[in-house]
């Protein structure tokens, strides 16, 4: 039986030194009201960035987004002191197209390309009043996205009519704020993986919603199924720039890019 090494003071703490090579010392509460301070500054500048045309910073936005809400104690204390806006409610059954509650769909251009806007920008006739929601029930509970019911390996943007066989409402595939911000900062903005998740992709590429025929004033079609109707801003991107604009409003930052 081999007996252990000798070991003294000296040796233990030099192994302790060796796996904590910098001393630490623990931040105040107004050192840590700065840096969250800051990180709402900077979630405004990214947005900003957005806004003058540059939608794939909308991986760092839910970088930022993610660490405003849930990183560290401050942030759980903070995040329960404010309610949070959504018009997201989720509750016609009857529905078969997929749902998009925090977008709009806008053509425009020559050629013309599909954007898809915040809903902030775009309230519309019909816009659902928005709602004061705790964070637990913003963050993680309300449905910002569910598929269509279509059954699984359908063609993209199909809907069922008639007899043809559907997903009960109930079981078709939704997404929570959380989920969509955790996927997007874990897949492409933290981190760059080689696969993504299949909604996700479905997400950045838009052709999981409605196939979309527009006719120019020249009586031209465009159609976003065949190519000839390029979506230039996909629905993930309006999503996270509506979250966002959602953070920002619950901590009191103002946000009108319209004035931009």
């Amino acid at each position: 039986m081999s007996e252990m090494p000798p070991t003294n003071g000296h040796s233990i703490l030099a192994r302790a030194k060796s796996h904590n090579k910098f001393a630490h010392r623990k931040l105040s509460v107004d050192e840590l009201l700065k840096f969250f301070g800051q990180s709402l500054d900077t979630l405004a500048e990214l947005v900003a960035v957005y806004d003058n045309g540059y939608s794939p910073i909308v991986f760092q936005i839910a970088v930022e987004i993610q660490k405003i809400l849930c990183e560290g104690g401050l942030a759980a204390r903070l995040r329960g002191e404010r309610k949070f806006l959504s018009s997201a409610n989720d509750v016609d059954d009857g529905n078969l197209m997929p749902r998009y509650p925090l977008v709009a769909g806008r053509v425009g251009g020559r050629p013309p390309e599909l954007q898809y806007l915040p809903a902030f920008l775009s309230p519309g006739e019909n816009a659902e009043k928005p709602r004061s929601l705790p964070f637990r029930e913003w963050w993680g509970r309300e449905a910002i996205y569910r598929a269509s019911a279509a059954e699984p390996g359908s063609a993209p943007g199909m809907i069922p009519v008639n007899d043809t066989p559907n997903v009960p409402f109930a079981k078709r595939e939704t997404l929570t704020r959380r989920e969509i911000i955790g996927m997007i900062r874990d897949k492409l903005g933290a981190h760059q993986d080689n696969e993504l998740p299949t909604v996700l992709d479905d997400l950045q590429s838009g052709l999981n919603y409605v196939a979309i025929i527009y006719q120019d004033d020249d009586g031209r079609e465009w159609h976003t199924d065949n190519g000839t109707l390029p979506i230039s801003i996909p629905p993930i991107a309006a999503m996270v720039r509506q979250i966002a604009h959602e953070v920002l409003v619950a901590y009191d930052r103002a946000d009108s890019p319209a004035a931009a």
